[in-house]
């Protein structure tokens, strides 16, 4: 099975919108959510802040997905995600701004990691919260183990030497507002 075949298995290829939250003309700021709690959530905690835009990006980022974070001019970007091999693909994706990153492709936007590291999962996780990977997510697994990744460098490690991945979702059972109020003011 090849890397396309198994992100559109997972239901990640599609022709997904995006949603944003703030106001895309005058924010210094995004905020790219992989799921919607993120976006609904941290959109809450924050109201309405003129300098940062929240976006929640479904699946593998669409080409007006990624249309509209050419247009933007804000100085920084961070990706909020899982820690697992296709939020790892869709972080590259976003940072080549392509559908289909390759390990040698250029970065073209610089997107911050700031999704769930192991010092997140030391300290927020309860016990036994992993999940096994399922075999399209080995196949990710492989293809994103070539790309250059020193923001993820000790996740990915984990992940490729454990079999396990660790998704937002569950700290939404463990005090998901506590670790996202923590994690916001970590990163911006």
């Amino acid at each position: 099975m090849n890397v396309t075949d198994a992100l559109d298995e997972e239901g990640e290829i599609g022709k997904y919108a995006y949603i944003l939250h703030g106001n895309p003309v005058n924010s210094s700021t995004v905020v790219i959510c992989e799921k919607f709690a993120i976006l609904h959530k941290a959109a809450a905690s924050f109201g309405f802040d003129e300098s940062t835009l929240f976006m929640f990006v479904p699946g593998i980022p669409s080409a007006a997905c990624l249309a509209q974070l050419k247009k933007l001019k804000a100085k920084r970007f961070i990706y909020f995600g899982d820690m697992d091999p296709i939020s790892f693909y869709k972080f590259f994706a976003l940072r080549q701004l392509t559908r289909k990153p390759q390990p040698d492709g250029k970065t073209k936007l610089h997107v911050e990691y700031g999704g769930i590291t192991l010092a997140d999962y030391d300290y927020y996780m309860p016990p036994n919260a992993q999940m096994r990977l399922n075999d399209r997510e080995k196949t990710v697994l492989e293809f994103v183990s070539h790309f250059r990744m020193p923001d993820v460098k000790a996740e990915l490690a984990f992940i490729r030497d454990s079999s396990l991945k660790l998704e937002i979702d569950a700290f939404s059972r463990y005090g998901f507002d506590n670790y996202l109020k923590d994690k916001l003011k970590q990163n911006l």
